[in-house]
């Protein structure tokens, strides 16, 4: 798993470890994605939200990732396919930042 994956599934069921796999891009444009992603194990759907930060201004180029998975239902995945601006009703969800780092 790559860093940030490493984290209990919020889908039914017994808790796991989240196994993602991609179902859909819905939006990818310079340093910010979004997209449709589900644990192969339990089969819940994740809206995928990722974006980056850069300070270019120093000796160093740093930069941010912030990953963000909020489970959503089957509806919600058509209503973010049309709308890459949907947000879920779901207010549970998992979220990875890396704070700044040196590139």
């Amino acid at each position: 798993m790559s860093e940030g994956r490493e984290w209990a599934c919020l889908g039914p069921g017994e808790p796991h470890p989240v196994d993602l796999e991609r179902v859909a891009s819905c939006y990818n444009r310079g340093d910010t994605e979004i997209a449709i992603e589900r644990c192969r194990a339990c089969r819940q759907l994740y809206h995928f939200s990722t974006f980056e930060l850069h300070d270019w201004t120093g000796e160093n180029d740093y930069y941010d990732r912030t990953d963000i998975w909020t489970p959503i239902e089957a509806d919600e995945a058509e209503a973010l396919r049309r709308d890459d601006k949907y947000k879920p009703r779901s207010e549970r969800s998992h979220r990875h930042d890396t704070g700044w780092r040196a590139g």
